[in-house]
């Protein structure tokens, strides 16, 4: 929401439009209805015009009456180089008189849907911020990669890509390194299947590598440039710069009013780093540390960005027995305010229930992060955080009144915090038609204290506000064994079906011995390579087809009855707390175990308060359809 002339203007996520309130009728009511693009999340105003985040897609597009506007029409989804992120510009005292109103412009950058704006103290700059930034790793298809594993007879030699051409920065005459990066066997020495893998660009090299270093650029024909925050002129609408590497995604901004100076809360994903689990066999695990929560600084004038990491008080090579670790550390910053005199950042950490204050000097200056000297401490920043309950997202800063407003998403409340002392003055619970036994469970998203030992990461660390991080991780464990797929689907016609109507001589009958790395058609490796981060919304009445639907089987239950149940199928998910996010707590193999610690006893009963919330939530609206949800003639 933000304020004009008496107004409230209003985004409507779900109904792609923005609500134009006028506060100085009574009772205020709307007055005007703005149509927009795909789930608009942000507003500001600048210079007599209202500029609008949204995704790069939806039907308001093709209206007609937009068809002269710059930046309307077809959206081109599926051309390389077209950005995904719009701003919407309305002229504030020119709406047009056609339904859903006509903006002035659609500004498109190249990134994957904004979320954050901010404006410059002179207003001539407007500034947005990519939600979905990503890091620069993507996948290596299996298809053309090398055969084997680096630590095996097939790929331990290099190899070239089919083509034989190399890419500016590969090896030359097309060549390849080898195979997968090792090990090719898991701990009981079963072999592994030969999935795709995950690489990430080094910016000082210009190659594309895995976790070894070694270099698969021959494989990857694009550039995937990383464009967190852009400056968008206010005048001519047109992006005068960007900003990059920012972090991997950004939630909100926030100018300082003395320097002007950017604030930028994020997290930086660590899907660059193979397997979950202790990481005793490969070496390697992402245990403890998915995504680090951190405020990056950009000075607009010299181009800088400085990334701070707010938990670097952490050892994350060693998980059990530091809880009292958790009070320093902050887990999903979002809204960002700063004092009038640009001394203090107030941030809504909502992984952490409190409201960090930082010192913005020390955010700026260097020489707090460069390990020589004065530093900047957790421990020592964390006794001016305030402890806010209720899963804090949103904040209003009023000096004047010596107060801080605070938005509790858990609980729907609006809470007072007296600046003087720390204290809370008031809390107003907001009125909701969410069931009670649906708000429950909503804090096992985000609560970092409860997910974790050393209180950062969260279910919410991958799957952001219960979504997709649009990123692929190699979650797979060397330590575990392989397992045998129990899912009704005859799975192996599928794996057959070239031989069947090809015959024994096509190519992918030679594979069928390799399949699931031991030629087990059924068979579910413990190492199932890298996959996409999927989506918590919508999976009530879906089963248990979520990655490979491997929790059929688990902790609370075996689906040996091939009913589909989606609800047992989440609440295996209960081993990701100790496996994935690091949990100090020791789990039995079943829910039927006896003397089970209390510990173990109250997290099976958030994970049914858990399952309560989250098979209830729904995917919003499809984008692409058409309005009356027919599909497209060649859908």
């Amino acid at each position: 929401m933000a304020l004009i002339n008496n107004e409230a203007w209003v985004v409507n996520h779900l109904s792609d439009s923005v609500s134009i309130v006028d506060l100085s009728l009574s009772p205020a009511r709307v007055v005007r209805t703005l149509l927009v693009g795909d789930e608009p999340r942000d507003i500001v105003f600048a210079k007599n015009k209202a500029f609008i985040t949204t995704a790069h897609r939806g039907q308001q597009r093709h209206n007609p009456a937009l068809k002269d506007v710059k930046g309307a029409g077809d959206a081109k989804l599926h051309t390389s180089g077209v950005g995904r992120a719009d701003i919407w510009v309305f002229d504030t005292e020119n709406l047009s008189q056609n339904l859903g109103g006509k903006p002035v412009q659609i500004v498109s950058m190249f990134g994957d849907t904004l979320r954050a704006l901010a404006v410059s103290q002179d207003k001539e700059t407007v500034y947005a911020a990519v939600l979905n930034s990503g890091n620069q790793t993507t996948a290596v298809h299996e298809a053309v990669m090398c055969p084997g594993f680096e630590d095996d007879e097939y790929g331990a030699v290099p190899c070239k890509v089919l083509d034989e051409i190399s890419s500016p920065k590969g090896l030359p005459n097309g060549d390849l390194p080898g195979g997968r990066t090792a090990p090719g066997i898991n701990i009981e020495g079963e072999y592994q299947p030969w999935t795709s893998m995950i690489v990430q660009y080094n910016r000082g090299s210009g190659q594309w590598q895995d976790t070894k270093g070694r270099n698969f650029s021959n494989e990857i024909r694009f550039h995937l440039p990383d464009h967190d925050v852009f400056a968008i002129n206010t005048d001519t609408h047109e992006v005068i710069s960007r900003f990059n590497h920012v972090g991997t995604t950004l939630f909100n901004i926030a100018v300082s009013p003395t320097t002007g100076e950017l604030f930028v809360s994020n997290t930086d994903a660590n899907n660059a780093t193979r397997f979950e689990g202790t990481g005793e066999f490969a070496g390697s695990t992402v245990q403890g540390e998915i995504a680090k929560s951190r405020i990056s600084v950009i000075n607009p004038l010299t181009g800088s960005v400085s990334p701070r990491h707010l938990n670097r008080h952490i050892d994350y090579g060693g998980l059990k027995g530091n809880g009292p670790i958790k009070k320093h550390s902050l887990s999903t910053p979002l809204q960002l305010e700063v004092s009038a005199d640009g001394k203090r950042l107030y941030s809504a950490v909502i992984g952490s229930n409190k409201v960090a204050v930082l010192d913005t000097n020390e955010l700026s200056r260097e020489d707090y992060w460069d390990h020589k000297g004065k530093e900047f401490d957790p421990k020592t920043a964390s006794e001016r955080y305030l402890s806010v309950q209720g899963g804090p997202v949103g904040i209003l800063l009023h000096e004047d009144q010596n107060s801080l407003y605070v938005f509790t998403r858990f609980d729907n409340s609006v809470v007072r915090i007296s600046l003087e002392n720390g204290e809370e003055l008031q809390r107003i619970a907001l009125s909701t038609l969410e069931p009670k036994d649906y708000i429950a469970g909503r804090h096992m998203l985000y609560d970092a204290n409860r997910s974790s030992s050393n209180g950062e990461s969260s279910c919410a660390s991958c799957h952001i506000f219960g979504d997709t991080d649009h990123l692929s991780w190699n979650l797979g464990n060397p330590d575990a064994k392989n397992e045998k797929n129990p899912q009704p689907f005859p799975t192996q016609n599928l794996s057959e079906l070239g031989c069947l109507l090809v015959g024994p001589e096509e190519e992918s009958c030679q594979l069928l011995d390799i399949i699931n790395g031991n030629g087990d058609e059924r068979g579910f490796a413990s190492m199932k390579g890298p996959m996409a981060t999927q989506t918590l919304r919508g999976m009530q009445n879906h089963g248990h087809m979520h990655w490979r639907g491997d929790r059929s089987i688990g902790y609370f239950g075996d689906d040996v009855e091939q009913t589909l149940d989606e609800r047992t199928s989440f609440k295996n998910f209960i081993v990701a707390f100790e496996g994935l996010m690091g949990l100090d707590i020791s789990l039995p193999q079943t829910v039927e175990a006896d003397n089970k610690t209390p510990d173990v006893k109250l997290l099976e009963q958030d994970m049914d308060e858990f399952a309560d919330f989250m098979l209830r939530v729904a995917l919003p609206p499809n984008p692409i359809r058409n309005l009356d949800n027919s599909l497209s003639g060649s859908a």
